[in-house]
């Protein structure tokens, strides 16, 4: 793939150089709440104190996203002077300078979608870097650099996924490390992007608030206007910033961006008694999440819908799935085992299955990759065989409180696919007839490495789970807690899950994703800290997967 082509003199570091001397003036940038605590309405976080210079209108940055070997979205959000629409000016040039300027239009920046713009320019040339920037009533934004996939016989292709950033918990180094990059085609964001809840004693993140870092609004986040208020207040981060400016994001959410352990019907974070109507709630999450990010709509009718494929070439296909909102059964609850194994079960449902199947069977590419919510791979506390049924009452009252246990052991977590079997089956009776299926995973705040297979646990693996399916690799949290307390358990859970191949409980950072005709390589980026600003990263692991291997070594 080789290094982005540019013009001499000009690189990404030398824009995020010029970024920081921006940021460097406008301090209230570095957290929404201001270390006060006390929150704004939303009108207030979202005009927020107006800097010096052309920019003062576009103070939440500039983002792109959804790239296609000819297109790419590109989003920014304007302040105006009033509440009316805002006529804005975009450009895009083969330079960061603008001498070459390849497309260019006007828009307006209306209040019904909360004065965001996104635009989607068509006819760019594939695997190209190119700039972007936006004009409003003399006002200029800062300079976005973007990428279109490529096209045809392709080498290369390297992704950074991310996952869970919580904002009071810490600083976002790992988005500025990424954005530091000059060697990625994209950034895979794996939901919970932002956070649902207030800054109350109690609520998640409270207790730390690393460098007076707090959320705005200061409630939990329940109306249109509050989840727009969220969002406006994480995209006021210089790391996030940085790292919008800097790649492409194809990005799907989990559940903060709505509620805790949502499904279907509701959510484990969601009272309708105080809370109200889920749907109602469900809605205005995602209404602010389609105006708030550079993700393209897939159906106007049901906000649900974003599954969806972007292609690398002859090299990868990425299908990013949707496991929260769509079509999700409420999470097992404890000792129920029943519940476990119920083939109507669903995590995907039948309609994004059957797409999920058609685009895999159909697919052209050497490799697949899945950008999915949940772990896919078993995790046991106890790793017992798939097939065999362990007295539930009697476990119950042995091993005492567990979050659940029935057949295949003692599960740590129904909400991942462990609490789905039977669509797990499913999905990995589709992978065997595939081949060269990598699946990356977020929200568990931790960082695993495993081989999917449909039954990897002793005796019963051996005689009927039949080799691995494909492999999943399990990206750390930007900066949301892990278990740091178990961490010298690592060792036990690898024995009690011969699948897992790595795993580590408390770092903080990034997955690289590189991928050649020959394997896909996964390494894992840990930031020295998340209390406070750093510029420290160290790798932690590698692991990788051999082309018609559909298991993972070392690397």
């Amino acid at each position: 793939m080789g290094r982005p082509r540019r013009r001499p003199g000009v690189s990404r570091r030398d824009l995020l150089r010029g970024a920081a001397g921006a940021l460097a003036i406008t301090p209230w940038l570095t957290a929404c709440g201001g270390g006060s605590g006390s929150g704004a309405s939303g009108d207030e976080a979202r005009a927020t104190a107006r800097a010096p210079g052309s920019g003062a209108m576009f103070s939440h940055g500039v983002a792109s996203g959804d790239p296609l070997a000819d297109r790419v979205i590109l989003w920014t959000h304007v302040t105006p002077p009033d509440s009316g629409p805002m006529p804005v000016d975009w450009q895009i040039a083969t330079d960061a300078s603008f001498d070459d300027i390849i497309a260019q239009g006007s828009t307006l920046a209306e209040p019904a979608r909360d004065h965001t713009v996104k635009v989607d320019p068509t006819g760019l040339t594939p695997d190209t870097v190119s700039f972007y920037r936006f004009i409003a009533a003399g006002n200029r934004s800062a300079t976005g650099r973007t990428r279109t996939l490529p096209a045809g016989p392709t080498e290369r292709v390297r992704l950074a996924a991310v996952s869970c950033a919580s904002l009071p918990h810490g600083f976002f180094n790992a988005y500025r490390r990424i954005a530091e990059r000059d060697d990625l085609n994209a950034v895979v964001h794996l939901g919970d992007y932002i956070y649902e809840y207030g800054n109350d004693p109690g609520q998640y993140g409270a207790d730390v608030q690393a460098g007076g870092r707090t959320f705005e609004p200061a409630h939990e986040t329940l109306s249109l206007d509050d989840y727009r208020t969220r969002h406006a207040c994480y995209k006021l981060d210089p790391d996030l910033q940085a790292l919008h400016a800097s790649h492409p994001m194809i990005a799907i959410w989990d559940d903060h961006e709505t509620a805790n352990n949502a499904f279907v019907d509701g959510a484990e974070n969601h009272d309708p008694a105080t809370e109200g109507d889920w749907p109602l709630r469900r809605d205005a999450g995602l209404r602010a999440y389609y105006e708030w990010m550079p993700i393209r709509v897939t159906d106007p009718t049901d906000r649900r819908v974003a599954y969806r494929q972007f292609r690398f070439g002859d090299l990868v296909e990425l299908s990013m799935l949707e496991t929260r909102l769509l079509a999700r059964s409420e999470p097992a609850g404890q000792a129920d085992a029943g519940d476990i194994n119920d083939p109507a079960r669903q995590l995907l449902g039948n309609t994004q299955f059957d797409w999920l199947r058609a685009g895999l069977q159909d697919s052209r590419t050497r490799w697949r990759l899945l950008g999915q919510q949940v772990m896919m791979g078993q995790l046991r506390l106890a790793g017992l065989p798939e097939l065999m049924q362990l007295p539930v009452p009697e476990l119950d009252r042995l091993l005492g409180q567990v979050p659940l246990v029935g057949t295949g052991g003692v599960l740590l977590n129904p909400d991942q696919w462990d609490g789905y079997r039977a669509a797990r089956q499913r999905l990995f009776d589709l992978f065997a007839n595939t081949g060269n299926v990598v699946v990356l995973t977020g929200d568990i705040h931790t960082s695993w490495a495993m081989d999917l297979q449909p039954d990897p646990f002793p005796i019963t693996g051996s005689l009927f789970g039949g080799p691995p399916v494909g492999v999943e690799f399990v990206v750390p949290s930007v900066t949301s807690p892990g278990l740091p307390q178990l961490q010298p358990a690592r060792q036990l859970i690898r024995v009690n899950n011969p699948h897992i191949r790595y795993v580590d409980l408390a770092e903080h950072g990034y997955v690289i994703v590189d991928v050649d005709a020959q394997r896909v390589e996964a390494q894992w980026w840990y930031v020295d800290d998340i209390l406070g600003p750093s510029n420290g990263e160290r790798l932690g692991a590698t692991m990788r997967t051999e082309s018609g291997a559909n298991r993972l070594t070392a690397g």
